[in-house]
């Protein structure tokens, strides 16, 4: 079981790491585009480059914040509270992957890429229904973070953009 455990923190702190660079990428990315604005206007759609640099950005700041909050997870039987204090947070840093993903998504003008990551967002929101589900049952909880991170998602998105 703790083999299992730590084998579905590492991946829910990839899935987390991606969210977190998605989120940091997309503000750069929007503050651009408002300067730029009057002359493309607000409809113009972000080309492969910037979509992809904003996604692997958000991917790898989301992995960064996810894998001490891992480590933190992995040792539970040691620390229960600290393990419940990282799970809020990984919880968090889901979430803001997945606002900032999606904000990627919406600008992505390359219709291969938009399909890739709008792939990955949904397996994102699905993977946290299935966490807010579980309602605190670490086996449902390891069982649908492991669902999320060894799926293809993460994987086809980043092959999109290369």
């Amino acid at each position: 079981m703790t083999v299992v455990l730590r084998r579905i923190l590492a991946t829910a702190g990839v899935g987390l790491a991606l969210f977190g660079a998605a989120a940091c990428a997309d503000q750069p990315q929007n503050e651009p585009k408002a300067s730029a604005s009057p002359t493309k206007g607000a409809s113009t759609l972000a080309d492969k480059k910037t979509t992809c640099d904003a996604f692997l950005a958000l991917s790898t700041d989301t992995t960064n914040k996810a894998t001490p909050l891992l480590a933190k997870l992995q040792n539970g039987e040691q620390d229960p509270a600290g393990a419940l204090g990282a799970f809020a947070e990984l919880k968090t840093v889901f979430a803001d992957y997945a606002t900032k993903l999606s904000a990627i998504v919406n600008n992505a003008g390359d219709a291969q890429v938009k399909s890739a990551l709008s792939a990955e967002l949904a397996a994102v929101r699905q993977a946290q229904a299935d966490v807010d589900a579980a309602a605190g049952d670490q086996a449902k909880i390891q069982a649908a973070v492991t669902t999320y991170y060894n799926g293809p998602t993460v994987a086809n998105a980043k092959a999109a953009c290369s």
